[in-house]
């Protein structure tokens, strides 16, 4: 017989051996399934403090996860340990699967647990009021109370949508986050817990005394610790959390009974925005537009008692050198930026004894310079202490720091600016006068279209001086497609409208102009603003004016003398005195014009000597009226 077919009988010979072994072994499976599943469920018990509750259609599978053999749990909830008559639910989870060595099962009734997968769960570990653990579900591994210890030793748990809350009633600190897909180990040895984690979480907020840190936040995650039940020490091995490109890197120590901690977290590549958002702030969303190019160092270390009584040290120093920040929507780039920064709870480890503090930043807009410093101090009752300079031009400054309503915003501005103060001041009006400002900026050749009003203003030139709350016009001047204003005087409240939005702009003062056309100055109705802008506006002015000429609708009036007043476009000129129809118009005059939606009211209470009465006529439209008009009725009017 040849050899090749020798072989072939032989191969097929081992083909049916084999066969029939698997079927045989298969059947045998099969018939002792069920006792399998049994004794799983029963050694499994045997190790657990915890009330266990599944739903009672168990499955054992041999070919899910060959060659270990799967028992797969489906609406699992496993409650806190103790004799509470209602207690809390620990963990539940829509389905999980516990892989054992198949030869350890069947042959020597041995659970090993090698693998676990855990699918949309929730898991909510902590410490309670009386200071215990609500995770302790193990037995102690006591070999006169356990004859056969369960060997807890998962290579490999697989976590998907899985959502963790840790709590402290102790201490008031919570910690929420979901596991989206992640891969963990977990050991039991000698009353030690080590765990190994990678994969995407998803931060829901870290609070701490009242602040809440990393909100929001998606992470990877790789590294491992361990916890001791016998001393409570918690140790973070080699840890490494990745947020966007910021990689960082956290080592330390947790005693939970001691209630102290020693953590260490540092970081020498990351992104600017990405800085700035782990830094417990109500709004941080306005740095997700900004890039950078170059290494963001970060360095924390958060050390001591975090009881219900204490607050451990909190000392950060973070910063940047020689890094480009970008606007990816306006194009522009601060070049050579340079930062350094800090951040403390201070010496009481509280609200009243934290600051943060900017020392030193400093760069380069399209080669002009700016440079400043910041320090927020007492955050219980934050005192703000700024300095700023820059020279720029106006385009990329506006292109670098977008402003809401501005479409186009050009010419060079220079300023120097430095502000002291409680930010509870800037509150209330009668408080204005405990902030300090200093400092002056001037305009040249500026030009700006305001898209929320569709007015442009050109050729503006300004001298401004910082005095405390109020801002001196040593001169402003601009143009309007028709008309040109000229002002000096006092700008008030600009501070506490521009940092905390509230209260209008008063605008105190002289108004000069050679030609002034009302409808200039007319604002659109609501209906026709952009982004949903409101009809009521944000300025008041008084400006003592005078105008050489005025043009109101069909009215031209000449050597225009008056007080100006507007508020929540309401338009009053009183005490006003012009030239107009060939004759005076003098004593005490008051136009009132209200326009909600372009709607106009005319109040006049004036003096008239020697005015043309037709010419009057014409101007005013024959007041609306038909029965007199300006062409049958003639003369001169003197009166009122």
């Amino acid at each position: 017989m040849k050899p090749v077919k020798i072989i072939g009988r032989i191969f097929l010979i081992f083909l049916v051996v084999l066969g029939t072994l698997l079927v045989g072994f298969m059947v045998f499976f099969e018939q002792i399934k069920s006792s399998l599943i049994q004794q799983g469920v029963e050694k499994i018990n045997q190790q657990l403090l915890s009330k266990v509750e599944v739903d009672p259609n168990i499955e054992l599978s041999l070919f899910e996860d060959f060659p270990n053999v799967t028992l797969i749990f489906h609406q699992v909830k496993i409650y806190e340990p103790g004799d509470q008559k209602d207690p809390l639910i620990l963990a539940s989870m829509e389905r999980l699967s516990l892989g054992f060595n198949v030869i350890d099962v069947v042959f020597y009734k041995k659970y090993s647990l090698e693998k676990a997968y855990l699918f949309n769960g929730n898991v909510m570990p902590g410490i309670k009021a009386d200071g215990e653990p609500n995770y302790n579900i193990f037995k102690p591994t006591d070999p006169k109370t356990i004859a056969e210890p369960i060997d807890v030793n998962i290579k490999s748990i697989t976590l998907q949508n899985v959502s963790c809350s840790y709590f402290n009633k102790l201490s008031g600190q919570a910690y929420e986050f979901a596991l989206n897909k992640a891969h963990a180990t977990f050991k039991i040895h000698n009353d030690t817990y080590n765990i190994g984690l990678d994969g995407a979480v998803t931060v829901n907020g870290i609070t701490i005394s009242d602040n809440t840190y990393f909100q929001n936040k998606k992470i990877k995650l790789r590294g491992e610790m361990s916890y001791t039940n016998e001393d409570g020490v918690i140790t973070l091995g080699t840890t490494t959390i990745t947020i966007n490109e910021s990689m960082y890197k956290i080592d330390g120590d947790v005693h939970t009974k001691e209630e102290e901690l020693e953590l260490h977290v540092t970081s020498k590549t990351g992104e600017i925005s990405t800085l700035l958002s782990l830094l417990p702030t109500e709004n941080s969303d306005w740095v997700k537009r900004y890039q950078n190019k170059g290494d963001v160092y970060f360095d924390a270390a958060i050390q001591g008692k975090y009881d219900q009584y204490n607050t451990p040290s909190i000392d950060i120093l973070f910063g940047f050198e020689n890094t480009e920040i970008t606007n990816p929507e306006g194009g522009q780039s601060i070049k050579q930026a340079v930062l350094k920064g800090k951040f403390s709870n201070g010496p009481s480890h509280s609200s009243k004894s934290s600051y943060i503090e900017i020392e030193q930043f400093e760069g380069t807009l399209n080669n002009n310079p700016i440079r400043g410093s910041f320090k927020l101090t007492d955050l219980s009752d934050p005192y703000l202490t700024i300095k700023a300079e820059l020279k720029q031009n106006l385009k990329d400054l506006v292109a670098f720091f977008p402003i809401d309503g501005v479409d186009s915003l050009e010419g060079k501005v220079s300023l120097s600016f430095d502000f002291e103060g409680l930010v509870k001041n800037l509150k209330k009006r009668e408080d204005l006068a405990k902030i300090t400002t200093a400092g002056e900026a001037q305009i040249e050749g500026g030009a700006v279209y305001l898209r929320s009003i569709r007015k442009s203003f050109k050729n503006i030139s300004a001298d401004f001086i910082f005095n405390n709350t109020d801002i001196s016009i040593n001169s402003l001047s601009f143009h309007t497609p028709k008309s040109d204003i000229a002002v000096n005087g006092m700008i008030k409240n600009v501070l506490r409208k521009l940092i905390l939005g509230k209260g209008s702009i008063l605008v105190e003062g002289s108004l000069h102009s050679n030609k002034l056309v009302y409808e200039d100055f007319i604002l659109p109705p609501p209906s026709s603003r952009t982004n949903g802008e409101s009809g009521t506006t944000s300025l008041m002015l008084f400006l003592d004016c005078d105008i050489r000429q005025l043009h109101v609708n069909n009215l031209h009036a000449k050597q225009v003398k008056g007080m100006l007043s507007y508020n929540d476009s309401l338009l009053l000129f009183s005490n006003a005195t012009m030239n107009t129809a060939g004759g005076e118009v003098a004593g005490n005059a008051i136009m009132k014009i209200k326009l909600p939606h372009r709607s106009k009211y005319l109040t006049l209470d004036l003096a008239f000597n020697d005015i043309y009465i037709d010419t009057l006529l014409k101007d005013f439209k024959d007041f609306d009226q038909t029965f007199i008009s300006h062409k049958n009725l003639s003369g001169r009017l003197f009166g009122k």
